[in-house]
């Protein structure tokens, strides 16, 4: 196996008007329950997304200083042609063959989140910490080419022409509160999913039912330090509706 084997790639530019980062990188927010980047040290698994955004200056609003962050998430290219100049299949970079069937995340963070050290800051004057902040993503694939997906790169794209419309679509929100002192955490998500799939087949001679998405989860956490740095007692609820 390879010495180095690295799973994550991206570059942030800081500009005048914000943070810009592009490249697969990580995806975290809140307590984990959408989206958890997997960086503990007892983590195996974590979310990777190729992805592009904008994190803008926080500005003042009646709820606070809130940053916006735009997001476009590139989940599936679907379809891609073999860049054959280099000697074969699989060499050089693919080119998508067909847009129609490319699965897309439109996503927008919303939050008031103190950095660590913020945290630490406020807490070392006995201050308390509070953060919240909402996280919406819109995903969409219109068309899917089973012949394609279970070829690859060996089958030609002409031999990939019948499509199944998969029509997929989900609203996805998620709403985070996060209150710090320096001996009381307490902390709270939940996210819910809403859309829509016409027909999720992978064979374009049977056709299935659709299937409407409809799920949400919560949790709320909270831990109380005895004694600091040596007791700390917590508990956590979770509940969910995964039909």
């Amino acid at each position: 196996r390879p010495a180095i084997s690295p799973k994550r790639v991206w570059a942030e530019v800081q500009t005048p008007v914000g943070l810009l980062s592009f490249g697969r990188m990580p995806s975290e927010w809140g307590l984990g329950i959408l989206a958890s980047a997997g960086g503990g040290i007892d983590d195996d698994l974590g979310d990777t997304v190729d992805r592009i955004q904008f994190a803008l200056p926080p500005v003042s609003t009646p709820l606070g200083r809130l940053a916006f962050v735009p997001i476009l998430d590139f989940d599936s290219e679907g379809v891609l042609y073999g860049d054959s100049r280099f000697g074969g299949i699989g060499q050089g970079q693919p080119i998508d063959a067909e847009s129609g069937d490319d699965g897309r995340t439109y996503g927008l963070k919303v939050a008031r989140l103190d950095t660590e050290d913020e945290v630490r800051r406020k807490l070392e004057r006995n201050e308390a910490s509070v953060n919240y902040g909402a996280y919406y993503n819109y995903r969409a694939q219109r068309w899917f080419y089973p012949d394609w997906n279970t070829g690859g790169f060996g089958l030609p794209y002409g031999d990939t022409d019948e499509a199944i419309h998969r029509s997929a679509y989900a609203h996805i929100a998620d709403v985070w509160f996060r209150w710090l002192t320096p001996r009381l955490r307490v902390e709270a998500e939940v996210a819910g999913i809403y859309g829509h799939v016409a027909n999720p087949s992978n064979d374009v001679a049977a056709p299935l039912p659709e299937i409407l998405l409809r799920q949400w989860g919560g949790s709320l956490l909270a831990e109380y330090k005895v004694s600091p740095n040596k007791v700390t007692l917590g508990a956590e609820l979770g509940l969910a509706d995964l039909p």
